[in-house]
């Protein structure tokens, strides 16, 4: 196995990432420590200034995925039941489920469905 391949592994830039955002952290916290003129333990400052693990970015990432996921779906549906597209990019496949549908709600999983045709259509063109 590469050694420095190795090295990258154990010291890559989320290590190093991580290790910035702590020493940042610590120096705010010394400023602020200096400004409220207490000192806190050792237990709190590392409370404080540690970072962020890795399957902690990972999480974050995800809910954030999840969040916006909702959120594109819920603006899907409402556009398709006032029979308007939220983006030029949905237009063709709204009008087809519109014109079939007129009387019907659009549901959530029909405008999840929606947004997954024009994501696949946006990475294809």
């Amino acid at each position: 196995r590469d050694v420095s391949a190795s090295h990258a592994d154990k010291h890559g830039p989320g290590v190093q990432n991580k290790k910035w955002d702590e020493q940042g952290k610590a120096k705010l916290l010394s400023l602020v420590e200096q400004q409220a003129g207490r000192q806190l333990s050792d237990v709190e400052r590392r409370h404080i200034v540690h970072g962020a693990e890795e399957h902690e970015l990972v999480y974050s990432g995800l809910e954030d995925t999840m969040v916006m996921a909702c959120q594109e779906t819920r603006a899907t549906a409402v556009s398709v039941r006032e029979m308007r597209p939220p983006s030029v990019h949905l237009a063709d496949e709204v009008s087809v489920f519109t014109n079939r549908n007129m009387e019907k709600k659009t549901d959530y999983r029909t405008a999840a469905f929606l947004n997954a045709i024009s994501k696949v259509r946006l990475s294809v063109h």
